[in-house]
């Protein structure tokens, strides 16, 4: 996690219980922004909100940075893409002191509020990412295992290191978190759909798990969750053909630092690279899931 940003999320130390009033003349706060494309919510994400005299900015814990200026008048949209361009949007800022929209006339739609959610738990005990007879198997991870951390990629930037498993199901199989979290972040993609939780670690740091190729996705940015709660589920017979992957799966990273804003899951060259951000799922549950069983 970004450092500077954690500190701000220590600061308030009931940060998702209380619920934060968004004004202009509030500095900082943390908040939930959702954006929609056409009535449609595409991505909803946990931040930090500073509010600058004419400016705002949304400092994302997993995913791209929001900036907006000037506050009056039209208002320019701006935010980095993984692969380093930005993107810009022009529109109206309304700021209702409870609820914050930036609005377009192309159909974009981008609302911010405030949180309500508890972080206080700590992710202690480990399990797999489906509903297995024995979740808390290592032999479970293993025998689902179709494709390994650092392996070769072809898409987006050709050549890039895999950053998580590839981990097989059965059609349609719904997927659960590895631990209880809070979610930071979802995007609804037609194959890349993901979701992100935030583990708190009982030595004060956090971990990272990152879910991807869902459909039908069942939780939003900032719900608290546990290992039983359904996230989503990996593709059927039919988004099987039209995503033209050969196995319905779920992409599974286990992040120590999500810095890069996600660029390292498709953008990492080389193994050093990667690891400065993700870590071999397969080697975190060898540790923390049973070899017993």
């Amino acid at each position: 996690m970004n450092e500077s940003l954690l500190i701000r999320l220590n600061k308030h130390p009931a940060i998702f219980i209380v619920f934060f009033c968004i004004c202009v003349n509030s500095s900082e706060r943390i908040v939930k922004s959702s954006y929609q494309l056409n009535g449609i919510e595409k991505r909803s994400m946990v931040g930090v909100i500073q509010m600058m005299q004419d400016s705002a900015v949304i400092l994302h814990l997993a995913g791209p940075d929001y900036h907006f200026s000037p506050l009056s008048g039209m208002t320019v949209f701006s935010s980095k893409t993984n692969s380093g361009g930005v993107f810009t949007r022009i529109g109206s800022f309304q700021d209702s002191c409870d609820k914050i929209k930036f609005v377009t006339n192309l159909g974009i739609e981008i609302t911010v509020e405030g949180m309500n959610a508890d972080t206080s738990s700590i992710s202690e005990k480990w399990y797999t990412s489906y509903n297995d007879t024995r979740r808390s198997s290592f032999k479970m991870i293993q025998n689902r295992l179709i494709s390994k951390f650092g392996d070769y990629r072809a898409s987006e930037k050709k050549g890039h290191k895999h950053a998580g498993v590839d981990l097989k199901g059965s059609s349609g199989e719904m997927v659960f978190p590895i631990s209880n979290g809070v979610v930071i972040s979802t995007s609804n993609d037609r194959f890349s759909s993901y979701v992100v939780v935030c583990h708190r670690l009982k030595n004060g740091e956090t971990l990272f798990s990152k879910y991807v190729h869902l459909k039908v996705i069942k939780v939003n940015a900032g719900d608290y969750i546990d290992h039983n709660s359904p996230i989503g589920r990996i593709f059927n017979q039919n988004d099987l053909k039209q995503s033209g992957y050969s196995h319905p799966h779920v992409h599974l990273e286990i992040r120590t630092s999500y810095d890069d804003k996600g660029a390292a899951s498709s953008y990492s060259m080389t193994m050093e690279a990667l690891k400065k951000y993700c870590i071999d799922p397969l080697l975190f549950f060898r540790d923390n899931l049973s070899s017993d069983e």
